[in-house]
């Protein structure tokens, strides 16, 4: 097979090809990640058993967000289709550990790929109780849902956590799910660094 001498090699397509694919990647990486390290930080879902009834477990998530520790709740932590689901906060300061006691806002939704976040669940305001905001729910569709949590960490800017809560059998998992977006944030983060610091000349060295 003849070879043109003295051509100037073409560059290969492989990376054009795989740069708009490692883009939209990146690009959906920062966006989860944003999710999770923008204002807040979502835990790993764990579950406790109450003595009485040790058989219903509540799912517990923490959260930090702007110097608060948020502890969200969701009794039965395995609900099912037409179950009420009650589900409960409690906000304290990490620092000086006061109660966070301000009315909260509440919405449930859904988020479909491609078709972005709708609210199942209107937002609407509910008063500390106790220490805790609770309020009930009942889902008639197994499906993977968002409780979202607003409040008010500095005068004049608020601050939504999402929850996850799945109803059901689904293809969702929370604890992948969550795990999942703290990883590929992680990875991104080291990644980009990775890319800066080779293209910093050291100092000293020959041009």
């Amino acid at each position: 097979m003849m070879q043109r001498p003295h051509t100037r090699p073409k560059p290969s397509r492989g990376p054009q090809h795989s740069a708009p694919r490692v883009l939209l990647l990146s690009a959906l990486a920062l966006s989860l990640a944003s999710t999770a390290y923008a204002h807040h930080q979502l835990g790993l879902p764990h579950y406790l058993y109450n003595e009485e009834y040790p058989q219903i477990p509540t799912m517990v998530i923490d959260a930090e967000a702007e110097g608060y520790d948020v502890t969200f709740s969701i009794y039965p932590g395995n609900p099912q289709p037409g179950d009420i689901v009650r589900v409960s906060a409690y906000i304290k300061h990490a620092m000086t550990g006061a109660v966070y006691q301000k009315p909260v806002e509440m919405s449930v939704s859904t988020v479909k790929f491609l078709r972005g976040e709708s609210f199942v669940d209107q937002p609407k305001a509910v008063a500390s109780e106790y220490n805790e905001y609770k309020v009930s729910y009942r889902f008639d569709t197994a499906e993977k849902y968002l409780v979202n949590l607003k409040f008010e960490p500095r005068p004049g800017f608020f601050e939504t956590i999402p929850f996850p809560v799945v109803i059901g059998k689904t293809k969702f998992s929370v604890v992948p799910i969550v795990a999942g977006v703290i990883f590929v944030g992680t990875f991104v983060a080291v990644g980009v660094t990775k890319k800066r610091g080779r293209g910093r000349r050291p100092q000293g060295a020959a041009a």
